[in-house]
């Protein structure tokens, strides 16, 4: 997986604006699942809807042989180039299966499904031209023995998809996917300019209003933080930001009883064998702190907002209370996160970022395939730049 890791620098910082390659990011009402289209059969084996455990709504379609077909109804807001991402589980060819993609009666192109495995699901993603309104989109079986499960549109005029990497949750929300995508799509080839916000400066879009003044836009990426138990604010604004077309990642400066801010992160500390050993007192106090951050990414997921998650940013800094155990405890704090967000409480929305203070020091990495980046004392996740508006970036002019 490639580890973005070159990318440092302040995220008051402006890059210059490189060739737009929008991300629309307000995906409310354009996930759509296929076991709700209409199957067409030509083959021997006929195409079916099944149930299988991770798909998105519990059921996919499996295509079985060539010329089966799946369609769906889709409806864009305006015209126009589109980024279409289809889920799959293809557990049947270790060399994998190709499909054709049909929209609006005319083949779009070719997709490659790579060899998942049982119950496990990936993403693949193909431009096309979306009429305003109503638009069908077929997944047509060319090699076949492939179950579709779902698919997502974003307004755009993306470059071909490059295949990316995956992320550790196998259950990932099409969104967070579809977002994942577009950031490795973009690593070593553009700039996204971020900012982490500072609402204690009078006004919550303090730092934007600059830079949008200086520049004329503003920056794709917004940093929050969940300090001060702020998770409505963080969150409303979030919302606010994606429904823009941004790209929201989300900190938490806080105790170690996952209360206060800036000055409790940096003066608490931790009973670490204590509090890292199930069914201790102190155990249950640090999951029952976690269980906060938890319940207001929730909401998020239900909007449908996928997150750039930075939890315990700076660790290998040690000024914090999450990195003073050293790197093992780290490690165990790490691991017991992002089992309780993602397998208790299903947060499907997560791109797991994890934040060094610099360079990468080594003995610190806790979680094989989670989203990785460096970061300073800010937000340091930086792609190419796009600009904002009150619209999408879909239809940035």
């Amino acid at each position: 997986m490639k580890k973005l890791l070159s990318l440092m620098m302040s995220s008051a910082m402006l890059m210059g604006t490189l060739p737009l390659v929008p991300l629309q990011t307000n995906a409310a009402g354009s996930q759509y699942e296929f076991e709700e289209g209409t199957i067409s059969n030509s083959g021997e084996n006929e195409a079916e809807i099944i149930s299988v455990k991770g798909a998105s709504a519990g059921q996919a379609v499996d295509l079985k042989d060539g010329g089966n077909t799946v369609t769906v109804k889709v409806n864009a807001a305006e015209s126009g180039m589109h980024r279409i991402t289809l889920r799959y589980c293809q557990p049947y060819d270790e060399d994998g299966k190709y499909q054709n993609v049909i929209v609006n009666g005319k083949n779009a192109g070719e997709i490659f499904c790579e060899y998942t495995g049982d119950e496990q699901f990936s993403t693949v993603s193909i431009s096309a031209v979306l009429n305003q309104g109503e638009n069908d989109i077929a997944v047509e079986a060319s090699w076949g023995w492939t179950m579709i499960d779902s698919l997502l549109i974003e307004k755009g005029d993306f470059s071909a998809y490059t295949g990316g990497g995956k992320l550790s949750n196998p259950k990932a929300s099409a969104q967070a996917q579809s977002l994942y995508n577009f950031l490795c799509d973009t690593y070593g080839n553009h700039v996204i300019s971020g900012q982490q916000e500072s609402t204690w400066m009078g006004s919550e879009d303090y730092e934007f209003d600059i830079i949008k003044n200086a520049s004329g836009k503003y920056p794709a990426l917004r940093g929050l933080d969940y300090m001060g138990d702020d998770f409505a604010g963080c969150n409303r604004r979030a919302k606010k930001w994606y429904d823009k077309g941004g790209i929201v990642t989300i900190c938490w400066h806080c105790g170690s009883n996952f209360s206060g801010s800036h000055t409790e992160a940096m003066n608490s500390d931790l009973n670490w064998s204590a509090a890292l050993t199930e069914g201790t007192a102190e155990y249950n106090a640090l999951i029952a702190g976690m269980d906060k951050g938890a319940k207001a990414l929730q909401e998020l997921q239900k909007q449908g907002v996928p997150v750039v998650w930075r939890p315990f940013h700076e660790f290998d800094g040690k000024w914090f209370w999450w990195g003073k155990g050293g790197a093992e405890n780290f490690k165990k704090l790490w691991r017991i996160m992002y089992d309780r967000y993602t397998n208790y409480w299903g947060l499907d929305n997560l791109i797991w970022s994890l934040g060094y203070c610099g360079d990468v020091n080594g003995g610190w990495y806790a979680q094989r395939n989670t989203f990785t980046t460096a970061s300073n004392s800010v937000n340091t996740l930086f792609f190419h730049m796009l600009k904002t508006t009150s619209t999408p970036f879909s239809s940035l002019t």
